[in-house]
């Protein structure tokens, strides 16, 4: 990658902190543990956020309770695709008492984020979903 490329990407991210930030927040407070591994409720949060940056996505479901959200957004030369993937749902979060932060609500803490979910694949989720169309 070069210098002027690398450059731009970090702009962009920077640029898009704090709206991803927020999107992390919706992520963790949606509640999505396995079992039973209902993840609408999560899947809802990532179509928003779609709607909002004008990307088209649609549902695919073999159960209303664990959709799957597919979106597409055209490259500028439209011959190589890149392809993320990520699962919504999280593991059980324990005994809920050696928590140090409240389990279903983002935390910011000596700049880092705190949530169940983050360390797994929400935060990543976020970060796969473009800031920008």
């Amino acid at each position: 990658m070069s210098n002027n490329l690398a450059d731009t990407v970090c702009s962009e991210i920077e640029a898009a902190h704090e709206e991803l930030v927020a999107l992390c927040g919706e992520l963790v407070a949606a509640a999505s543990v396995n079992p039973p591994g209902r993840t609408a409720e999560t899947a809802q949060v990532v179509r928003d956020f779609f709607a909002s940056k004008d990307i088209d996505n649609e549902v695919i479901k073999a159960d209303d309770e664990a959709p799957n959200v597919i979106a597409q957004i055209a490259g500028a030369s439209g011959r190589h695709h890149v392809v993320f993937n990520a699962h919504m749902d999280t593991m059980e979060a324990g005994d809920e008492s050696a928590w140090t932060v409240p389990i279903l609500r983002l935390t910011r803490r000596d700049g880092r984020l705190y949530g169940l979910g983050m360390g797994n694949m929400k935060g990543a989720l976020a970060a796969m979903s473009p800031p920008a169309a």
